[in-house]
């Protein structure tokens, strides 16, 4: 999965920290990355969109973070004031997971058929002539 052109580099004062864009405009990011934004701007860029301009953006949403060991949590969420630079024609690695071909059960499982959901059957599979059994004991 090559996810590198939504990762996201925001700047708020003194703090700079990583992001990842989650739709056209919203971009996810650590609440302490944005401490400073009741005096300074937040800006994002996105590194690996070569010569992509910072985006002003504003907070959609603030976990409450303060760095004490109380606090809900350290997340908040961005809204860019433009559309992200990012080339949106390919699909998100969330579209490719949804997409994507169901994969083959564990060789355990007795039906053997494809499904895409996790075997979650707790039943060991039965012991055959060739199985791994334990050597009689002396």
């Amino acid at each position: 999965m090559n996810s590198a052109r939504r990762h996201a580099r925001i700047e708020c004062g003194r703090q700079i920290g990583a992001g990842f864009l989650v739709t056209g405009r919203k971009v996810v990011t650590c609440a302490h990355v944005i401490a400073d934004s009741g005096v300074a701007p937040v800006t994002v860029t996105f590194p690996h969109q070569a010569g992509a301009a910072a985006v002003p953006a504003r907070i959609l949403s603030h976990g409450g973070w303060g760095g004490r060991p109380t606090d809900p949590g350290d997340l908040a969420v961005l809204e860019l004031d433009e559309d992200a630079p990012v080339d949106r024609t390919a699909p998100s690695p969330s579209a490719r997971a949804s997409t994507a071909a169901p994969t083959p059960r564990a060789s355990s499982c007795r039906t053997r058929a494809p499904c895409t959901a996790p075997c979650t059957s707790r039943t060991p599979p039965p012991r055959t002539a060739y199985s791994s059994a334990r050597p009689p004991r002396n």
